[in-house]
């Protein structure tokens, strides 16, 4: 594929890949470095681009998980300036915070790939139903049920493991 081929097929959606890295990231600087790197993915693998059936819902998926995994980053890094912080703490909340981040991470590993992806767009983002909808394509009532399920699996999952 040319640049040009490459310009006319995929940047036609930059404006709604830049709403979505927004509505994830909250945040106009982290929404354009998140676009800039969907666009280099996009081009690497421009070759592949011309045999998909929906051009748009690829380039739609790569920006969301793209910005997801900016999130996950931001969070690593955010957790691990907490447990530098936490040193001041007494060892015993430190533990228990430290487990339960354990059996957190266990129970979501353990929920169906669907449900864990609209729990952490809505818990870590912040997004709404609506808007978890929209950027995955599922229906409102869908997306609800999976919230639903996945916050109950996870209830009962910290129930069962201590907690």
């Amino acid at each position: 594929m040319t640049e040009e081929e490459f310009r006319n097929t995929v940047m036609c959606h930059r404006q709604m890949m830049m709403a979505i890295a927004m509505t994830v990231l909250c945040n106009r600087e982290d929404a354009l470095d998140c676009l800039q790197d969907t666009f280099v993915a996009l081009w690497k693998n421009r070759d592949k681009i011309g045999d998909l059936d929906s051009v748009r819902q690829y380039c739609l998926t790569s920006v969301r998980n793209n910005a997801m995994m900016m999130i996950k980053k931001r969070r690593s890094a955010s957790l691990e300036s907490a447990d530098e912080l936490s040193v001041s703490d007494d060892p015993l909340s430190r533990i228990e915070r430290n487990e339960k981040m354990r059996i957190l991470e266990k129970g979501l590993r353990k929920l169906p790939e669907s449900q864990r992806q609209v729990l952490l767009m809505s818990s870590i983002s912040g997004l709404s139903a609506p808007e978890i909808a929209e950027m995955t394509s599922m229906s409102y009532a869908n997306v609800r049920q999976l919230l639903s399920r996945g916050r109950q699996f996870l209830k009962v999952y910290f129930k069962m493991n201590g907690n």
